[in-house]
């Protein structure tokens, strides 16, 4: 099922507390056979074909340790294409991946075979299996140890992790995460990521140009066949389904009220929908050029990706809550990751792992992301960023750029990326209405509760949240993020 945990903030600089859950796909490797390491004085062996990194590794656009990050690799194996000395701040050669792009050589092996082409890390669906803490959880370094009761440490209620596997160790019901941990199976939850996604603006305009895009924001809507019983309440028609997607063709006020005409002719209260009206792009954008941009309306709880005039995407979003806003302003996409780690910082215990299709594009961390801890959409929930289900995320990564082959993060220039528009004011109301999914093993236990969790506060007068970028250019500054 999923749980109500929203956009806790900050990653966790390493060292810290919970630096033990990177995954496998960022944590250092035993070396592969067939490689051999960066020689610390001499030359690269001359049958050098390839350089594979040992791990995540730094992109940087100059062969300088203090050079503008550009992005980060994957440990797959890139063509050999040059080198430049050791030194500025590498104790190894440095090894060249294309222009403006390379490597420190104490990060990385060699191999005398060709690279192939490096996968593309978007183009496979990110199919992890996730899970989080129900209660306190320890965590064990084995199966042994949980058998008998030997605990590393405890994790804090609603941590999110990636699940290896589930299995019986000695009557023991254990869940191992990616990370190589073990917890204790009746600690744990395994969940679904929402299965809700937006529609194109293809689809909506197809033969009604001027539709709007409208969701039900409420646990069921009731339609009318006019607009004055739709006003009144009086009368029964066809009800709607929460976030069941419609298209407003009319919009009316009666007796005070105002409603709407959807397909079938039928009419609905407004109140009980999000209705996303397109307004003016903001100045900059170059509309004659079609230049992509994205518009975030706090009001409906909406987001929409536009190419200069014409509506491209559109879906629900969850921005965030009246005690920690996603900040009105103009900004542009300063990085974008396949996935990432995030948590609060200092003093909380709370981690959730490989948070995917994460794009950062302000000072303090908040980002466009996709979520698997709640399906919420269409209510600010979040502690700052702006939550997307897995397939609106993975279409929002697409719109903004291409990630290289076997890259798994870019970092842009300031000003570079996306352009991306924030307006409005965040609604006060919240609806209780969740979607319960079932767990993906059979030993799931009792359904989880409601978690009312503990709300943490923005600027002005609020506890502000930053998260630390393991790997970060200058003009970054660090991430304080709040999923």
């Amino acid at each position: 099922m999923l749980v109500d945990v929203s956009c806790p903030g900050a990653f966790r600089a390493a060292g810290q507390a919970f630096a033990a859950l990177v995954l496998v796909a960022g944590a250092a490797l035993a070396d592969p056979p067939g490689t051999l390491p960066v020689p610390r004085d001499g030359p690269v062996p001359p049958t050098v074909r390839s350089v594979i990194p040992r791990g995540e590794a730094a992109v940087r656009a100059l062969p300088e340790r203090h050079s503008p990050q550009v992005g980060v690799v994957g440990a797959v194996a890139f063509p050999f294409l040059a080198v430049s000395p050791a030194g500025s701040g590498c104790s190894r050669w440095w090894f060249q991946l294309g222009e403006g792009r390379w490597l420190c050589g104490s990060e990385v092996l060699l191999s005398t075979d060709p690279a192939p082409t490096p996968p593309s890390l978007v183009a496979h669906p990110l199919r992890w299996r996730y899970g989080v803490t129900l209660r306190p959880a320890q965590v064990f370094a084995s199966a042994a140890d949980a058998r008998a009761g030997r605990a590393l440490e405890t994790w804090a209620p609603w941590q999110g992790f990636v699940v290896r596997s589930v299995h019986r160790d000695g009557g023991v019901a254990v869940t191992e995460t990616a990370a190589g941990q073990f917890l204790l199976r009746r600690d744990v939850q395994g969940v679904h990521p929402s299965g809700f996604h937006g529609r194109t603006g293809e689809d909506l305009h197809r033969d009604a140009p001027e539709a709007l895009a409208a969701w039900v924001l409420v646990g069921r809507a009731t339609s009318y066949g006019t607009p004055e019983e739709a006003a009144l309440g009086r009368g029964e028609g066809p009800r709607l389904a929460h976030l069941e997607a419609l298209r407003v063709l009319e919009r009316r006020t009666v007796a005070r009220r105002d409603v709407v005409r959807i397909d079938g002719g039928r009419w609905v209260r407004a109140a009980a929908l999000r209705v996303f009206t397109p307004s003016p792009a903001p100045p900059g954008v170059d509309l004659a050029a079609r230049q992509r941009w994205i518009d975030v309306d706090l009001d409906q709880q909406v987001i929409a990706a536009f190419e200069g005039e014409r509506l491209v995407y559109v879906t629900l979003t969850s921005t965030g809550s009246p005690e920690a806003e996603t900040p009105p302003g103009v900004y542009n996409i300063r990085s974008r990751h396949l996935a990432r780690d995030m948590g609060f910082r200092a003093g909380h215990g709370h981690l959730l792992a490989r948070v995917p299709y994460t794009q950062f594009f302000d000072d303090d961390g908040r980002a466009l992301h996709g979520v698997y801890w709640h399906d919420g959409f269409g209510q600010p929930r979040s502690h700052g960023c702006i939550n997307l289900s897995f397939t609106d995320a993975a279409w929002f990564f697409a719109f903004t750029g291409s990630l290289p082959d076997g890259w798994r993060a870019v970092l842009l220039a300031p000003g570079e990326g996306t352009v991306l528009r924030v307006r409005g004011r965040t609604p006060l109301g919240s609806s209780s209405h969740q979607r319960r999914v079932e767990a993906p093993t059979a030993e799931a236990p009792s359904p989880v509760p409601r978690h009312r969790h503990h709300r943490h506060h923005g600027r002005h007068g609020r506890h502000h949240h930053r998260h630390h970028h393991r790997h970060h250019p200058r003009h970054h500054r660090h991430h304080g993020g709040q999923p």
